[in-house]
């Protein structure tokens, strides 16, 4: 029986879907995509709008139902990827949560939502667009306006929210509506010469600001308005390039400014990574098995053996990924930083994976330690790879944000090793999951 991923991109105008097979434990080409316009204006419940979703979902996949689902939406959503935290009123229902749970029994397979410009910047990671030593900010322009920054090859959520942009005030309005399709249709932008100018420097004031309060090195653009300029002939790179650096903080350069071509895709490119990721937890969940052998201090040669794959892997070009929650998440960031300082190394070289993201690495990370968050998102815009060693530490072995990542770490053909804290014992096992 032939296993499919599938992503939905749901934007305030149009539904996007991509179906990929699953090939081992990545995702294949894709099979099949499509577009309908979504239907809040025609539902009026709950009910509705996941049967709008499920129609749509089954016909992409013709009748046979996904083995993971991920969803990427505006708006903001809990570290789960379960509920909406806060979503714009045009979202109308789409802005609950019931409908994801009548999907989610549905379907019985994972079922994730991801803010959509963090799924862009995930998709930008595998096309090499992310770099580990930059800052980089998305901006995705649809309906709305959405973005996210990665700092070092990691999200940057201060206090653990989402960093909500486009709500922004400016003279006329806000961003979301200032770059939106709506209103761009609507003045006949990327049609009309003046009209696109005047867009062309509003979007550039938006770039500029994100630059001087981010300190960006790097700019991308995605989503429906930038694929639009393109499909125009309009060189929305050639435009920012020539207003951003007269709005820049003195002494501030003008980043990289790159239009990823196919902006909407890789939102959804995006989103089957990360649903590839959790097929891949959940079947390892279900099964039961992770064919784990623990190795206790004691054990000298063998715990030597585990400490000499570290080595191993630094001298071959790889990195070290820690995985952490809690105060395991905390002492992990602090080795990661302590050990390529003391020897020389780049920081890129030692990275730590927290919940709750390095922004918030020494505060209120474990406010959310009931849920079972997944680092699936943060080692997919790492590009974790068959270079790299991940490690993970935890109390026990139910640690979902670890045994997430772990999990999804090998199916990338990384090495994986776990640490596990015991009231009695310390206990080093390298996972090797079916």
């Amino acid at each position: 029986m032939i296993s499919l991923l599938l992503a939905l991109d749901l934007g305030g105008t149009w539904i996007k879907g991509a179906i990929a097979e699953k090939q081992g434990c990545r995702y294949g080409s894709l099979l099949r995509t499509s577009r309908k316009p979504n239907p809040l204006g025609k539902v009026k419940d709950a009910a509705g709008f996941a049967k709008a979703i499920s129609d749509f979902s089954l016909e992409l996949c013709q009748g046979e139902k996904p083995s993971a689902l991920v969803i990427s939406t505006a708006g903001e959503l809990n570290p789960a990827g379960t509920r909406y935290i806060c979503a714009s009123p045009h979202l109308g229902i789409m802005g609950e949560t019931s409908w994801i749970k009548i999907i989610s029994r549905e379907f019985d397979c994972p079922v994730k939502l991801i803010n959509d410009a963090e799924s862009f910047l995930i998709g930008c990671a595998q096309k090499g667009l992310v770099s580990l030593d930059r800052s980089v900010g998305a901006l995705v322009i649809g309906t709305g306006l959405g973005f996210t920054v990665a700092r070092n090859g990691l999200f940057w959520k201060p206090s653990q929210r989402l960093l909500h942009y486009g709500e922004i005030a400016i003279e006329s309005d806000d961003y979301n509506h200032a770059l939106g399709a709506t209103r761009a249709m609507k003045e006949n932008v990327f049609f009309d010469r003046a009209a696109t100018e005047r867009y062309g420097f509003t979007l550039a004031r938006c770039a500029a600001s994100a630059i001087n309060l981010f300190h960006l090195d790097t700019l991308l653009l995605g989503g429906g308005m930038i694929d639009l300029a393109r499909s125009k002939g309009v060189d929305l790179v050639n435009i920012l390039n020539s207003h951003i650096p007269e709005l820049l903080l003195p002494g501030y350069a003008c980043p990289q400014v790159i239009s990823v071509e196919g902006g909407n895709p890789t939102i959804l490119e995006g989103a089957l990574t990360v649903a590839a990721g959790e097929q891949a937890v959940h079947q390892t969940r279900l099964s039961g098995k992770s064919g784990r052998t623990s190795l206790t201090p004691m054990q000298v040669p063998s715990l030597a053996k585990e400490w000499d794959r570290i080595a191993q892997t630094i001298r071959n070009g790889g990195r070290v990924i820690f995985l952490g929650a809690g105060d395991s998440g905390r002492i992990r960031a602090l080795e990661a930083c302590a050990t390529c300082r003391r020897h020389g190394l780049s920081k890129h070289r030692f990275v730590a994976v927290i919940r709750g993201g390095i922004a918030e690495a020494g505060f209120s990370i474990d406010e959310q330690a009931g849920e079972d968050i997944s680092s699936i998102p943060d080692l997919a815009l790492l590009a974790i790879d068959s270079a790299d060693l991940a490690i993970g530490q935890a109390v026990d072995d139910m640690n979902y944000f670890v045994i997430s990542g772990l999990t999804y770490a090998q199916t990338r053909g990384a090495k994986t090793m776990l640490i596990r804290d015991t009231e009695s014992d310390l206990a080093v096992a390298p996972i090797l999951f079916d």
